[in-house]
């Protein structure tokens, strides 16, 4: 994967590298950099409102049984056999990624998207075909359920509204994973402006979007350091 191949190049460069590391501005100024480039990311916003209805809040949705695509990935997989609601609003890898995860781990999927079709952006590079054989391949369960808007969480099970004019629809959901466009984290790059000659705002941090416009963004950051 991407991650691993960075990691053996930037072994090869000798790139200094501190993982875990929590780092605040005062532990940065202290270093006296003359350029700062910062990549610190962004966080999920999670209040119950979704783009196709964005002055309702979603009932449930501080319910135990709602997870971020975060927190999803970075915990405990749910039980196999289980039954997730994916909600897609963004269209992008993001929510192929959670998909795949969760059909990897034999939990029935279904995915609730307020877009014409599941991974609209991804299809862009005419590779969501491949993912789809991946996805309908496997021995759980997997739907999609297009042009529709998360309305209710309940234990169990979680509602839907087309947008199209259609009825409402209810489906088993044990969990229901959220894959919402996020809060942009540039705190760190505000309280180091002034701080530090030269401060670069990159990735998620600048604006969220996806990993290939972050990656290049921060090759054009260090790049353009004089």
């Amino acid at each position: 994967c991407i991650r691993d191949r960075y990691k053996s190049e930037m072994k090869r460069l000798g790139v200094e590298c501190h993982l875990s590391a929590p780092v605040e501005a005062d532990d940065i100024v202290a270093l006296q950099p003359d350029t700062v480039i910062v990549a610190t990311g962004a966080d999920p916003v999670v209040d119950g409102r979704l783009i196709a209805a964005p002055g309702e809040v979603v009932d449930g949705i501080d319910s135990p049984g709602v997870k971020t695509s975060i927190e999803l990935l970075t915990q405990p997989p749910p039980a196999a056999g289980s039954h997730a609601l994916v909600v897609d609003d963004v269209g992008q890898y993001e929510a192929v990624s959670v998909v795949e995860h969760l059909l990897r781990h034999n939990v029935n999927v279904t995915v609730a998207t307020r877009l014409p079709a599941f991974g609209p952006l991804v299809d862009a590079a005419m590779r969501m075909t491949p993912v789809l054989e991946r996805l309908n391949s496997g021995p759980a369960g997997f739907t999609e359920l297009t042009r529709v808007t998360l309305t209710k969480v309940r234990p169990g099970q979680a509602t839907v509204r087309s947008l199209a004019g259609a009825a409402d629809t209810t489906v088993a959901a044990d969990l229901v994973v959220l894959v919402t466009y996020k809060a942009s984290r540039s705190a760190l790059a505000a309280e180091l402006t002034g701080r530090v000659p030269d401060v670069r705002l990159v990735g998620d941090a600048l604006a969220a979007r996806d990993l290939q416009v972050a990656i290049r963004e921060g090759n054009d950051a260090a790049r353009g350091i004089a």
